[in-house]
């Protein structure tokens, strides 16, 4: 318990230091999702015990976050959405002329200097949500897998959560809502363009799916 709650603190600390609004949006997603789990294995031991870890462990990250910058960075949201908004605007035209194939993956940056409109002082070199870069890229032949194979994954995740009658239901549950944070990130960033965060987010999804 002692590792885990420092390595949740290290982690927490580091997300809030990195004053990524979209991280600390998945990150709130998967805690909500880690309150259902709790939820279904109620027991008032452990709902303390969890309640006196975040305590602590929340109260390690906010001393080592700049507040004030955090503050600041939420305060400029507006923006954020706005200059979102303009790329996925701007992508559309994509996926309604290459709707079935796309442009081939890896080739967003390329294709918008002919579809990017706006001030071209800054390229557009990705979509900035994940699922509208998979679209532009990869058109319905790669959607249509994509989109497949994810709602395989979460009806599988569910059925293991299920019947999951040990103390590996936590762990699933915790790899569940990693995954969550990584599928509400996407809508705002295309973090799993990085190969470590695909890595991550596979291994998460091996141990959520696993069958004994």
């Amino acid at each position: 318990m002692i590792w885990l709650a420092a390595a949740t603190a290290m982690m927490l600390a580091a997300l809030l230091a990195s004053m990524s609004r979209s991280g600390i949006v998945g990150l709130l997603g998967a805690v909500a999702f880690c309150a259902v789990a709790q939820r279904k294995r109620p027991t008032v031991r452990r709902a303390w015990w969890v309640v006196a870890v975040c305590a602590l462990v929340v109260g390690f990250a906010v001393t080592r976050a700049d507040i004030p910058a955090l503050t600041e960075r939420f305060s400029q949201s507006g923006v954020g959405v706005r200059e979102r908004v303009t790329i996925w605007r701007e992508t559309v035209p994509i996926v309604k002329d290459f709707w079935l194939t796309g442009t081939g993956v890896g080739t967003y940056r390329i294709a918008m200097l002919a579809y990017q409109h706006t001030d071209r002082n800054v390229q557009f070199n990705q979509a900035h949500n994940h699922y509208l870069q998979v679209a532009s890229e990869g058109g319905l032949v790669l959607l249509i897998p994509v989109a497949a194979v994810l709602i395989a994954l979460i009806y599988r995740i569910k059925k293991q959560l299920e019947i999951e009658s040990s103390g590996a239901y936590w762990i699933r549950a915790g790899a569940s809502c990693g995954l969550l944070a990584v599928a509400l990130q996407s809508l705002w960033d295309v973090g799993l363009v990085m190969p470590a965060n695909s890595a991550l987010a596979a291994s998460l999804a091996a141990i959520a799916s696993y069958e004994r």
